[in-house]
């Protein structure tokens, strides 16, 4: 995905959730992103905002995602992130708080935003 790019708007009814991360917090994020899945009453759309290792990182919570049927798992990559993440710090921020900065212009729609340690 280019940095400029968004995706589409949630589904209507869909509680759409992103997470800012990289792959050091990735356990921390599958098990937030389980626990919310089991007690969703509603359908849920999971964005995780990362760099390239994330996608590398989340194989356990793709195959979660798969046995809920009212669920659906996005992962993100923009480019200022890609660029950063060799030092996983941009002037002294960790990539996952640019990764929330950036959650505005890749997300529409209403978005719940958790810290993977929440």
């Amino acid at each position: 995905m280019r940095e400029n790019e968004r995706l589409s708007p949630p589904q209507p009814g869909e509680l759409q959730v992103c997470f800012a991360t990289d792959g050091g917090y990735a356990d921390k994020v599958e098990i937030a992103a389980y626990s919310l899945l089991k007690h969703a009453t509603c359908p849920v759309r999971l964005v995780i905002i990362g760099t390239d290792d994330v996608a590398t990182s989340f194989g356990r919570l793709e195959r979660a995602v798969e046995t809920f049927p009212n669920a659906r798992l996005d992962f993100v990559f923009p480019q200022f992130l890609r660029d950063a993440a060799p030092t996983h710090h941009h002037r002294n921020l960790p990539i996952a708080a640019f990764g929330r900065m950036l959650i505005p212009h890749l997300l529409s729609g209403r978005v719940l935003y958790l810290d993977g340690d929440t």
